[in-house]
């Protein structure tokens, strides 16, 4: 195993304007870059500026004519990476290689928190990939609000400030599984100028320059006027060609002193990244060793604590397992009253045969012995999935049945044991409210996801719904034990983030008042039900939630409960274990409730918002007025017409909201599919080169 990968930020303020236009040659790779791989510089990226910028001309554009003082930040360099094991995770120490797309992840992830962070004050932004890992380069002007020249509004005057900037970049990327280093360690970070010093000196001998440095060169004669004699004339011809020789002699000597310079710098770079690689090396394994300490120790945790759920999962029995988890049903040539029963699995070919504690799969050939071994198999789990199926178990037996099921002794301590490994990990902290990124992820729910402006400031005001730093929607799941997190931009843009925090959490609510409830998994399509349906309560789930946390939520619904699962294959095995394992305590019947036109509510409503109910009084329930003589004749032409059986004086009354009708609009065409090859999309804001 590796350790997560850190993330890499470094600042450094350019106080002169020769730093500056140090900077800018580096970055921009207008002077010969020793450590950069000369065939991947076409590969380097520019998101803000060109190679042919100079930047002391930019920064000078960027202060105007205020006056400098003596002792003025005028820029500050940023420079973004990661861990290189990030980059190619197979393969951490073959440099200049990377993942395309964990490359394009990063390079979105970071250019957005880097815009956010400074905007218009950034000048230049590069991506090298011509050196070892792929890091981001950028220079700031540090202008304030006013537009003066005032690096300290930006940067602060202490580490503190420093530190802070590390923990922000590390969250706009910790989605990517890169996380921030040991705040407040002491390792030193060495500048690559001392590093290659140092590495030159380690690796001895070198290749010598015996070429000394050319002479400077005189001159150039200046050429007589047009009525010069034709004696000096003469001897300017001949100084000339003299000058011409010795400019000759001096490039050929310069050239030849270049040539042993570069072959004296190569064999130090070679001898380096030796030194580099195994240093790295050392580091890795040495961080693995105790990487692989904590990780026993958590192991061990973790193994008790399986093992004390299997022991309270494994008595159960295989025919409950089968009905429950998998809706089987008992074959025809089978009777309760059998020692060997056959169960079918529809869309399963065979049949599995349980005896006791045993069972086989008459189609494979396949057996084992106990509940455990029987999902295993089922599911396809290899045998490192065991905790998986364990937790799949659990979800679809509460602590009371398998109390019931196990018949044993053991038994009495399951509803304890299972509550402990429900609740291994606290509740993680919600995120704090951004009141500044709020309306920008409102006018994503309304003009994007089609939620009505008055719905979405409805649920804002309660609390539910909010909006983080980086400007995602936070779902605020009930109780306050965890949040569903979802972006704020256009899914065709890119391939939409989403995060759940909260494991045992319970689901997403908007309270109703007409009795019927609608559980749908994501809380945007909750939002999207809420429209369609403003006097019910919805719920979110999240996907697959346990019974015994739903059940609380369904137990108050007085009317229908309406399963509105995604309209796709995964939608419908949730959809159908949740039918089939809850027992309402009344005849209050549980349906499904599928678009036609989408595969989930909220792609339903974006193509059709005209389907939304909210804001619309409902009508009061009158008596109907009885129709006249000549209205009933006009209604029983038309049905003759339209071919209709039924009498005129019949009325269909629903017993249950009936849900609004649906469009015959073809499906919205499905957004293309990730490229291989990354894709470098220019960050928000404008002034950001494509």
């Amino acid at each position: 195993m590796t350790t997560s990968p850190m993330t890499v930020l470094r600042i450094a303020k350019l106080k002169s304007w020769g730093s500056i236009g140090g900077a800018g040659a580096h970055n921009n790779r207008q002077r010969k870059t020793s450590n950069a791989n000369l065939a991947l510089t076409p590969s380097n990226h520019y998101y803000i500026g060109k190679a042919t910028d100079h930047l002391p001309t930019l920064v000078r554009e960027k202060i105007g004519e205020q006056t400098i003082r003596k002792n003025a930040v005028l820029a500050f360099e940023v420079v973004m990476s990661a861990s290189p094991h990030y980059f190619r995770f197979a393969a951490p120490n073959q440099g200049g290689q990377w993942d395309n797309g964990r490359l394009n992840d990063w390079a979105i992830a970071s250019m957005d928190w880097l815009y956010e962070k400074w905007g218009k004050r950034i000048i230049s932004a590069v991506m090298h990939l011509d050196e070892q890992t792929p890091h981001i380069q950028a220079v700031v002007v540090p202008l304030d609000d006013k537009g003066k020249l005032n690096c300290r509004a930006l940067l602060g005057g202490s580490r503190q400030t420093l530190r802070d900037l590390q923990t922000a970049y590390a969250h706009s990327v910790q989605h990517l599984g890169i996380q921030r280093g040991i705040e407040g360690s002491k390792a030193k970070h060495q500048d690559i100028q001392s590093y290659y010093r140092h590495a030159n000196s380690a690796f001895e001998p070198l290749p010598e320059v015996t070429t000394p440095p050319p002479a400077p060169l005189r001159p150039t004669p200046e050429a007589p006027s047009f009525f010069a004699r034709s004696a000096i004339k003469a001897a300017y011809q001949t100084n000339i060609k003299r000058w011409e020789r010795e400019k000759q002699a001096r490039d050929e000597q310069a050239q030849q002193r270049n040539a042993e310079q570069q072959a004296q710098t190569d064999a130090a770079l070679t001898a380096a990244r030796r030194h580099q690689a195994q240093a790295a090396q050392a580091t890795q394994l040495a961080q693995e060793i105790a990487a692989l300490k904590i990780e026993n120790s958590r192991l061990l945790a973790e193994r008790q604590a399986l093992k004390a759920q299997a022991d309270q999962l494994r008595g159960t029995e295989l025919a409950e397992v089968l009905e429950r988890m998998y809706s089987a049903h008992e074959a025809a040539d089978s009777r309760p009253s059998y020692r060997t029963r056959k169960f079918e699995i529809e869309g399963r070919p065979g049949n599995i045969a349980v005896t006791g504690e045993l069972w086989i799969d008459n189609s494979t050939g396949q057996g084992g012995k106990g509940a455990i071994n029987l999902v295993l198999h089922l599911e396809s789990y290899g045998q490192n999935d065991y905790a998986k199926a364990l937790r799949l178990m659990a979800e679809h037996f509460n602590t009371e049945q398998i109390g019931k099921d196990m018949g044993r002794a053991a038994a009495l301590d399951a509803p304890a044991t299972l509550e402990a490994v429900y609740r291994q990990q606290p509740a993680p902290p919600l995120p704090t409210p951004q009141p500044a990124t709020w309306e920008r992820a409102k006018a994503y729910l309304v003009n994007v996801r089609k939620i009505p402006v008055s719905l979405v400031d409805r649920v804002h005001e309660l609390g539910l719904i909010y909006s983080d730093e980086r400007a995602n929607l936070v779902f605020k799941r009930d109780s306050s034990t965890g949040c569903f997190k979802r972006s704020s931009y256009d899914p065709k843009d890119r391939p939409p983030f989403k995060q759940t925090l909260g494991r045992n959490a319970l689901p997403f609510v908007i309270n109703g008042k007409d009795g019927a409830l609608y559980v749908t998994e994501g809380p945007i399509d909750a939002l999207a039900l809420k429209a369609l349906h403003p006097t019910s309560t919805v719920i979110a789930t999240g996907g697959n939630c346990p019974l015994e946390r739903l059940k609380p939520y369904l137990d108050r619904a007085t009317e229908r409960i309406y399963l509105a699962h995604d309209h796709d294959e995964a939608g419908e095995q949730q959809a159908k274990r949740l039918q089939a394992a809850y027992k309402a305590p009344r005849s209050a019947p549980v349906e499904r409730y599928v678009p036609t036109i989408a595969k989930d509510w909220s792609a339903a409503l974006m193509a059709s918002p005209g389907l939304s109910r909210w804001g619309i009084k409902p009508t009061l329930a009158t008596e109907p007025p009885k129709p006249s003589i000549l209205d009933q004749l006009r209604a029983e032409s038309a049905r003759r017409q339209l071919g209709a059986v039924e009498p005129a004086n019949t009325l269909v009354t629903p017993k249950a909201p009936v849900p609004p009708p649906q469009p015959t609009q073809p499906p919205p065409q499905p957004t293309q599919p990730r490229p291989t090859a990354p894709v470098f999309r220019p960050p928000k804001g404008p002034g950001m080169a494509s």
